[in-house]
């Protein structure tokens, strides 16, 4: 959902449950109306043991994504390291999967 061309609300459906997973907002570091691919963005994932929170660029246009860990709450709370988020293979729809690489986390993904 855009609020403007210059900031982006992101939510995305947790699989298998009613709620979201993914929250938070990217706003765009450009002024260019013709080029909206890099954005800077301040995510938490809401997951059953907690939550992570992240922070950081995000291109459009680039393979992946790496942000880095700033919190967390339950089994995260003392979380650091980072989330990879990664385009899903033949799926132009924008799906993609996060690889967490969490040091000081209790939880186990």
């Amino acid at each position: 959902m855009y609020r403007s061309p210059h900031e982006l609300a992101v939510s995305r459906p947790r699989r298998g449950l009613d709620s979201d997973a993914l929250r938070g907002r990217c706003v765009n570091l450009t002024l260019d109306e013709t080029n909206l691919s890099q954005w800077i963005c301040e995510l938490v994932f809401e997951l059953p043991e907690g939550n992570i929170a992240m922070a950081g660029p995000f291109d459009l246009l680039a393979e992946s994504a790496v942000f880095a860990v700033t919190g967390g709450t339950g089994a995260f709370r003392n979380a650091g390291g980072e989330v990879e988020v990664v385009p899903v293979p033949g799926y132009e729809d924008g799906r993609s999967y996060a690889i967490f690489r969490l040091l000081g986390a209790t939880a186990k993904y």
